[in-house]
């Protein structure tokens, strides 16, 4: 038998002594803890407040969880279901039970997802792979644009919506994959490495729209991180929405917040070539302008410092003919070369095409306008300067020297019209090969064909089109009609 010590010795508690004395204790040794387990007994209380057990094979603690905490919770509690909840041991006094007051609580499959995430990323950080040194250019004018994503999906739309407005005459070529589920990393890691392969394309657009976690859980795979970084061609992702940011976003060459947005990072704006095209032509029409005043200048200054003889005057009115005749035809003939490539330009480019017949017409109204504004001119000062009275030896003197002036200032006024038209020409050029880099019909000449259905709308997938129907088969070269026959 034990030894009880004296009775003026003991301390004696009562219930309610003893359980907070307990309470106490727990409260002051026992650290806030993680505690993952499935929920039983959930009961939602007037209050607000939450009551639970938390429980494995082997165990169970009861859980309370107060209006004030559970507010910010996203789930709502069911039982069956696995949590992961953070909070700190008590004791409820009244009835000598130990707790577990729970201040947060998320589902235990999600948590683990995000755990694994920070550790995928924290890895491949340390790699490199999100390094901006490695990030390779966008190109500002893509011949052939690849789009890696579900066909099915709401992503694909958008992207194909922004680059018809933007520029049609890209190339567009989706290779299809599946973007969720447990086969979708694989299957975009194959989609990546068949755009490699192909050599078509200048980027690739790799995404989907949005969704969970759970559902965007492919683009966070190892495989298809290294795979975008491994790649050749410069690659935009747009995984989900703005605020989704998966590893995929990370690896990639730029991150675009959504699919439509990454059309847009990934294509040129026709809109600003035509306003390029539109500047030319002003400062073409400008330029004519500015050689006609500087044609009616030369003229005037003539006309003050000639003064003589009739046969003089005849022969300066012949050195003024040859002039214009010569004027003329280097404008004919710089005229001529511009009208070529535009004619050129309106068979590569059908829009940009519309547009240049219309400046074509006014650059050949004002060439007309100038030519009559000048024979005018030459015909009145050339009438005026022959009713001259004949002068003395002293004016023969300064027709001479005028006449070597007016010689000068014909080349010079040659040599500026040349290098004028030069330099348009070569700006034409250029726009030209610009123009012709993005045409359909030069994706044609390289052996591709348009099926275009009936009403002219262009079939872009196989169900579209049902045995029997009638389609145009659209080549670089020509039209062919045909029928669409079962396998």
């Amino acid at each position: 038998m034990h030894n009880l010590p004296p009775s003026e010795q003991r301390q004696i508690f009562t219930v309610a002594q003893l359980n907070n004395f307990a309470k106490q204790t727990l409260e002051a040794n026992l650290p806030t803890m993680w505690v993952e387990g499935e929920l039983s007994n959930v009961t939602i209380a007037a209050s607000g407040h939450w009551y639970f057990t938390l429980k494995d094979a082997r165990a169970q603690v009861r859980c309370a969880m107060f209006k004030g905490r559970n507010l910010r919770v996203q789930l709502r509690p069911t039982n069956g279901q696995k949590v992961l909840v953070c909070g700190r041991v008590s004791l409820y006094e009244g009835r000598g039970d130990y707790q577990l007051l729970v201040d947060h609580m998320e589902d235990a499959g999600l948590g683990a997802l995000q755990r694994q995430l920070d550790e995928l990323k924290a890895k491949l950080q340390n790699e490199g792979l999100f390094n901006p040194e490695f990030k390779q250019p966008i190109p500002t004018q893509p011949k052939h644009i690849g789009v890696i994503t579900s066909p099915k999906g709401a992503a694909i739309h958008d992207i194909l919506k922004v680059l018809k407005a933007r520029c049609p005459a890209i190339p567009v070529t989706i290779i299809p994959t599946v973007v969720q589920g447990s086969e979708a990393p694989a299957a975009i890691v194959d989609a990546i490495a068949k755009a490699e392969r192909s050599g078509l394309f200048d980027v690739l657009i790799v995404g989907r729209g949005g969704g969970s976690l759970e559902d965007l859980w492919a683009f966070n795979d190892e495989r298809v991180a290294r795979a975008i970084f491994s790649a050749e061609t410069p690659i935009i992702a747009a995984v989900g929405h703005e605020s989704d940011v998966s590893i995929a976003d990370l690896v990639a060459d730029l991150r675009a917040a959504t699919p439509s947005q990454a059309a847009e990072l990934a294509s040129p704006d026709q809109g600003h070539w035509f306003r390029q095209i539109q500047q030319l032509s002003q400062r073409l029409h400008i330029a004519l302008v500015r050689i006609g005043k500087q044609n009616k200048q030369q003229f005037r200054q003539l006309e003050q410092r000639l003064r003589s003889p009739e046969r003089l005057l005849q022969q300066f009115a012949q050195t003024v003919d040859t002039l214009d005749y010569r004027l003329q035809q280097q404008l004919r003939v710089k005229l001529s070369e511009s009208q070529q490539r535009l004619n050129l330009l309106k068979q590569r480019l059908r829009h940009p095409g519309e547009r240049l017949t219309n400046q074509r017409t006014t650059i050949e109204a004002l060439e007309r306008r100038l030519i009559r504004a000048q024979q005018t001119l030459i015909n009145t000062k050339t009438q005026s300067l022959r009713t001259l009275p004949l002068s003395n030896s002293l004016l023969v003197s300064n027709l001479n020297n005028s006449h070597r002036r007016a010689d000068q200032a014909q080349q010079s006024l040659i040599q500026n019209a040349q290098h004028l038209l030069q330099k348009k020409r070569d700006r034409w050029t250029l726009l030209g090969s610009t123009l012709n880099s993005v045409s359909p019909l030069a994706t044609l000449e390289r052996g591709y064909s348009v099926v275009l259905s009936e009403d002219g709308k262009v079939i872009t997938a196989a169900a579209e089109l049902n045995s029997g129907d009638e389609v145009e088969l659209r080549f670089h070269n020509g039209r062919r009609s045909a029928i669409i026959a079962d396998e």
